[in-house]
């Protein structure tokens, strides 16, 4: 149902998903993310970089404890640069970012769903509206498809 900024390929490398290119600064200290322009989420919505912002700042960071314990201490911000790129600001050069970005780790959730409401209490953030090949065409609040 959802997918990524970045996936493995055969080789286990990283490749693009949501973002069709990204580059790293000189320094590391900076990660530059270009989001595919044709992607709609489910519900007909475009695909942009504030998904990913909020996503990271306001879901994951706060809720997930692969992202909040191995990538929110490294990240000190993030910039939406325009809707199809975004650029993480980094304490200090990360290892292995590309790997924390996967679907596993950072599904990709829709700004709109958050925007001025707690996930934790808000019914429309369990709703599933995605990017990926599979989808759910109805939802019940216990949370079937």
């Amino acid at each position: 149902m959802f997918n990524s900024l970045v996936d493995l390929d055969e080789a286990a490398s990283p490749s693009p998903d949501l973002a069709e290119a990204w580059e790293a600064s000189g320094d590391g200290l900076s990660m530059t993310f270009r989001i595919r322009r044709e992607v709609l989420r489910h519900d007909g919505q475009p695909f942009t970089a504030q998904d990913v912002n909020v996503t990271f700042q306001d879901f994951l960071f706060r809720f997930h404890t692969r992202a909040h314990a191995g990538l929110a201490p490294a990240v000190t911000a993030f910039d939406v640069v325009d809707p199809h790129t975004v650029t993480f600001r980094l304490k200090r050069p990360q290892p292995a970012p590309l790997r924390q970005l996967l679907v596993t780790e950072a599904p990709i959730l829709p700004a709109y769903l958050f925007a001025d409401r707690e996930p934790t209490t808000n019914l429309e953030t369990v709703r599933p509206i995605g990017t990926g090949v599979i989808w759910c065409e109805s939802w019940r609040r216990d949370g079937e498809c």
